[in-house]
C-alpha cells in the first residue's frame, strides 16, 4: 500500500489523507437502494453542468430494471 501511494502525485496523496481524516466511506453496487442514493447527487451535478452529454437521470432506473444482471449499471457512492 506503501508503494502505491508513493507512486501517486501530491494532489492524489493529499485527497487520499482527507478522505481518510473524514472517515470517507465508498459503496459499490448496483441494487435499487445505491440507484437511488445515486440519484440526489447526480440531479444536483446535472442541475449545474450544462450540455447534452449528461443522460438524464430516467435512462439510470430504466437501464437497473430492464438490463440483465450482468449488464446492470454499477454505482459507486
Amino acid at each position: 500500500m506503501d508503494e502505491l501511494r508513493a507512486n501517486l502525485t501530491r494532489h492524489w496523496r493529499h485527497n487520499l489523507k482527507l478522505a481518510k481524516k473524514n472517515n470517507l466511506e465508498v459503496v459499490e453496487g448496483f441494487t435499487g437502494d445505491l440507484v437511488r442514493e445515486f440519484f440526489s447527487p447526480y440531479a444536483e451535478t446535472r442541475a449545474r453542468k450544462s450540455g447534452g452529454w449528461i443522460l438524464p437521470i430516467g435512462y439510470f432506473s430504466q437501464a437497473q430494471r430492464e438490463m440483465p444482471e450482468g449488464m446492470k449499471p454499477w454505482f459507486s457512492i
